[in-house]
């Protein structure tokens, strides 16, 4: 017993670093217009009546009707609240990082900014954390007990990593298929739709270095109010120079040994990230889909406050 209450009390004391580190964030995203971050604009089934002239049709329940042998439509009423979710990789390539902030260091600091701003504003935030299975899900839900429960989640995750030498994305050869379990996000996203069935928000957070399905992110976008958090560590674009090198591939696990410095080299893997990275953009962008570029050596919420000034703009509540 005593064990596991020193054990919660380390994890408490990193949650309260956590809050600590990322109160003025919180306070920042609550600046003006921003106390909406969380209301959103969604419809609750209420009841049935028969249907009215004047009715749309698009409402009618066919079970219902077929069984009562008169036309019955479902009714709604406006919720101002939506809930949250943050869909989380905790894959190998999260923990990439030479010189730089590890990227699980970022997804950390952007998952407590935004649990700690849904638990200011009074809103369900839940947990999905996935690899090529799921890892970790815990149901949106309000106060500060949920909250440091998410938070415990995130702290005690044990992702698949290697410790030596450093991990890198896969990006040398420019390898996709295959990475992650085939996942391409879609094992997150079907068992997202099994598990949460009203309308939400949705924050999936990743490096995105996985084949993307239109399919199931169409389908996912039209369901959810779906934001695509794209974490990039700096030495994703631009390899250090580190002379000869000996290196693990982040989701294969397997030993590369290459040198830095090489001209050749420099350029391929320049080129490479930069594709992946201008491919991911458009994948989301022709989807309609809102996505938002995180970097380890750049300020965290500062794309997010873009975003939500674009959507204010636009009349749409986050």
């Amino acid at each position: 017993m005593e064990t596991k209450s020193i054990a919660e009390r380390n994890i408490f004391k990193k949650v309260k670093r956590l809050e600590i580190r990322t109160r003025h964030l919180v306070d920042t995203l609550f600046n003006g217009d921003y106390m909406s971050l969380f209301k959103g604009r969604g419809l609750e089934f209420v009841s049935l009546k028969e249907y009215e002239d004047g009715d749309n049709i698009g409402d009618i329940d066919w079970s219902v009707t077929a069984r009562l042998d008169e036309p019955y439509i479902k009714t709604y009423r406006e919720e101002r609240e939506l809930p949250v979710m943050l869909i989380i990789d905790g894959s190998p390539s999260m923990q990439c990082g030479i010189d730089s902030k590890r990227k699980w260091d970022a997804v950390l600091e952007v998952s407590a900014t935004l649990i700690f701003s849904a638990v200011r504003s009074n809103s369900r935030i839940g947990l999905l954390i996935f690899t090529d299975k799921i890892e970790l899900f815990i149901p949106p839900a309000k106060g500060n007990g949920h909250a440091f429960r998410i938070l415990k989640g995130l702290l005690e995750y044990r992702r698949p990593s290697h410790s030596h030498p450093p991990l890198i994305p896969p990006l040398v050869r420019g390898e996709t298929e295959g990475l992650k379990g085939g996942c391409g996000g879609i094992i997150p996203l079907q068992y997202l739709h099994r598990a949460i069935k009203k309308r939400s928000i949705v924050f999936f957070i990743s490096d995105f270095i996985f084949p993307l399905n239109k399919r199931d992110w169409f389908g996912s976008a039209k369901r959810y109010d779906l934001i695509a958090v794209r974490v990039l560590d700096q030495d994703e674009l631009q390899f250090p120079d580190i002379g000869l090198a000996d290196i693990i591939d982040a989701e294969t696990g397997e030993y590369l040994s290459f040198d830095s410095s090489d001209k050749g080299f420099i350029e391929e893997y320049a080129m490479a990230a930069s594709d992946r990275e201008r491919e991911t953009h458009d994948f989301f962008n022709r989807l309609k889909i809102d996505d938002v570029l995180i970097r380890t050596d750049r300020p965290l919420i500062a794309p997010f406050l873009r975003l939500f000034y674009k959507r204010a703009r636009q009349g749409i509540r986050v």
